[in-house]
């Protein structure tokens, strides 16, 4: 049975204990025991710096299922990272925003969906087109999405 997120940061932070650890992930203490909580999704970026650290999968990490230690599927990330922005972008024209942590939420969710389909042998329903504003420059993502 996959352990929660919270569960699995521990196991990654080891012995260290959580001052270390925010200090060496340069977070604030608090930041360290709300995403072990589970009051609070650390950034894509944290945990993917949490992986380089330690040694565990990102994929791991994030989603719980797959090898504990080795590399992300990079061409499963980018369609997962792609199609959450079609959400964001979709429903920004309807006058919905996102947090950062919503939208690396969305990036998760759809990134672990994609990996149990994969590791279930079936070819993942994520589709991606073209985008729907016909502009796919990535430098206009909006920092606060």
């Amino acid at each position: 049975m996959k352990s929660g997120l919270g569960q699995r940061l521990k196991e990654v932070r080891g012995t260290r204990t959580q001052r270390d650890w925010a200090a060496e992930l340069s977070l604030s203490l608090t930041m360290v025991g709300e995403y072990e909580k589970e009051m609070r999704v650390p950034r894509f970026d944290t945990v993917a710096f949490m992986a380089e650290k330690t040694g565990y999968s990102l994929d791991w990490i994030a989603t719980g299922l797959g090898d504990k230690f080795g590399g992300i599927d990079q061409s499963v990330l980018t369609t997962a990272m792609t199609a959450a922005d079609r959400i964001v972008e979709s429903q920004a024209k309807q006058g919905k925003s996102y947090t950062r942590e919503q939208v690396v939420a969305f990036v998760v969710d759809i990134y672990s969906s994609m990996i149990k389909e994969i590791l279930a042998g079936k070819q993942s329903s994520v589709q991606v087109g073209p985008s729907t504003t016909g502009d796919d420059d990535d430098a206009d993502r909006k920092e606060s999405a």
